[in-house]
């Protein structure tokens, strides 16, 4: 029932999505990211508690790149492996354009 709840209609397609991470996008977005802190948290919750493995991954990403922008005292360091699973889920399900965009996120770490 929940995944069923995040279903959208999207100019005729239907797309399952976390509203937790759109309401992070929406909070980073605004600015606001100790409220994006907590909505990429519990879409990441939500997402690992049902087995949502393709939301998981852009959830991982997107809190990723919140700590990554933020360059926070141990963002850096929390960011590394939030990457590495994204890419690895990412890699597993053939979603080239999260593959892509974790590994330009993953050149910044090195930097």
């Amino acid at each position: 029932q929940q995944i069923i709840n995040l279903v959208g209609d999207v100019n005729g397609a239907y797309v399952a999505r976390s509203n937790q991470r759109v309401l992070g996008d929406l909070a980073k977005t605004s600015g606001d990211e100790p409220a994006a802190e907590i909505h990429y948290q519990r879409s990441v919750k939500f997402c690992r508690e049902t087995g949502f493995k393709p939301e998981l991954a852009w959830s991982l990403y997107e809190y990723a790149d919140l700590l990554l922008t933020r360059d926070g005292e141990r963002d850096r360091e929390k960011a590394g492996p939030m990457l590495d699973e994204a890419l690895a889920l990412a890699t597993d399900m053939g979603m080239k354009p999260l593959m892509e965009k974790v590994l330009s996120k993953r050149e910044i770490l090195k930097a």
